[in-house]
């Protein structure tokens, strides 16, 4: 029995550790950012490496990553679309 709880009580203790506003913020803030960016690079490396060398929530930040990685999948069409517009912009051209 203890066997199949042990998982969830690794959970946990990755939620409840390292639990300070300050690292819950910042685990949160490197989460987003691993989330954002494109997977299988090596800026994605080095922040998951960074989320998990420092002193910051690590339930907190890879939930983070979780969720923004679903919402950044989701509003690709969206911002491309819009990213696409501003760049047809002829008024802009020169400043680009």
């Amino acid at each position: 029995m203890f066997y199949l709880l042990r998982p969830f009580r690794f959970l946990a203790k990755a939620v409840t550790s390292e639990n300070a506003p300050r690292q819950l913020a910042w685990g949160f803030a490197l989460g987003v950012l691993i989330g954002l960016v494109p997977k299988g690079n090596l800026i994605a490396v080095a922040l998951m490496m960074i989320l998990g060398a420092t002193r910051v929530n690590l339930g907190a930040g890879m939930l983070a990553a979780f969720i923004f990685s679903w919402v950044g999948m989701l509003t690709d069409p969206l911002t491309r679309r819009i990213g696409l517009a501003i760049l047809e912009i002829e008024s802009l051209r020169p400043f680009y």
